[in-house]
């Protein structure tokens, strides 16, 4: 069994450091959305205030999904290829992921179902 889109190393801790500062960032900007104990305020309608700062990292963190993402797909056409140039016939097999989620340790975040769409626009 292959580990699908294996090249790519993503970066977890810069992904997980923007979102904490994006938090605190709407958080400091919004203190009526939120109630003392930083639950979300449910009965509280005004419009979100984003900053400038909290503006330029949701970009950042939008580029840097929009590079993973593109790595992803370019791994599963590179490996959708791989698999086409090794024979005319391909059958895929229906099953259920959930055998595998409980064994899997670094699956868990990367897409497991893009490789069968990949197949099925390259086998038209």
């Amino acid at each position: 069994m292959l580990e699908l889109a294996p090249e790519i190393n993503t970066p977890y801790r810069e992904i997980r450091k923007l979102q904490r500062k994006m938090d605190r960032s709407r958080r400091a900007n919004n203190p009526n959305k939120f109630k003392v104990d930083g639950t979300f305020n449910q009965s509280n309608h005004d419009p979100w205030v984003r900053s400038k700062h909290y503006l330029r990292d949701q970009c950042k963190l939008q580029r840097i999904q929009g590079k993973l993402s593109n790595l992803r797909k370019q791994s599963h056409e590179r490996l959708a290829n791989e698999i086409i140039s090794q024979g005319t016939e391909v059958f895929v097999e229906e099953m259920s992921f959930k055998g595998l989620q409980k064994r899997a340790k670094g699956s868990r975040k990367k897409h497991k179902g893009t490789i069968v769409l990949v197949f099925y626009f390259f086998m038209r």
